[in-house]
C-alpha cells in the first residue's frame, strides 16, 4: 500500500509541476520584444491609437511614432506576409526585425524596443533612425 500512495503522490507533483510550467509559459508569451512588434502591427492595422501608445516610449502624437505608424501602415497595407524575428537583446535593450515580403520586392525593418519597466515598448526614435539608415541607438554585446 505505501508504494501505491507513494506513486499517486509522484503523480499529483507531476501534474502540478506540469500545470505550473504552462501557465508560466503562457503568460511569458505575451511579453517579450517579439510579442510587443506583433502586438504593435495588430493596433496599427486596427487604427487603436490607445493600444498603439502602450507599446511606445513616446507619445503617439510625437513626430517620431507619427512617422512610424504611418509607415508600418504603408508596409502593412502592401506586404503579402510579415515575418518577426528576435535580432538581438542586451539587458534591457532588443531589436526585433521584421520582414516585409512586397510585391516590388522584400523590406527589413529593425525596431528598437526597450524595458524601462515590467513591459518591453517600441522605442520611435531608434526605429525610426534605423529604418532610415542610421545606427540608432547601440545594443552593448549585441552584433549588427
Amino acid at each position: 500500500m505505501k508504494g501505491v500512495g507513494q506513486r499517486a503522490s509522484a503523480y499529483a507533483s507531476a501534474a502540478l509541476l506540469a500545470v505550473l510550467t504552462l501557465s508560466v509559459f503562457a503568460t511569458a508569451q505575451n511579453r517579450g520584444p517579439v510579442s510587443v512588434v506583433t502586438r504593435f502591427h495588430e493596433a496599427v492595422g486596427a487604427r487603436d491609437p490607445q493600444d498603439v501608445q502602450r507599446l511606445l516610449t513616446l507619445p503617439v502624437s510625437s513626430p517620431m511614432s507619427t512617422g512610424l505608424v504611418r509607415g508600418v501602415q504603408a508596409l502593412r497595407q502592401e506586404a503579402r506576409s510579415v515575418r518577426t524575428t528576435l535580432a538581438g537583446q542586451d539587458g534591457r535593450q532588443a531589436r526585433v526585425t521584421v520582414v516585409y515580403e512586397l510585391g516590388s520586392g522584400v523590406y527589413v525593418l529593425q525596431y528598437g524596443l526597450v524595458k524601462p519597466g515590467a513591459q518591453w515598448l517600441i522605442d520611435p526614435q531608434t526605429t525610426m533612425a534605423l529604418m532610415q539608415g542610421g545606427p540608432g541607438e547601440p545594443l552593448s554585446g549585441l552584433n549588427r
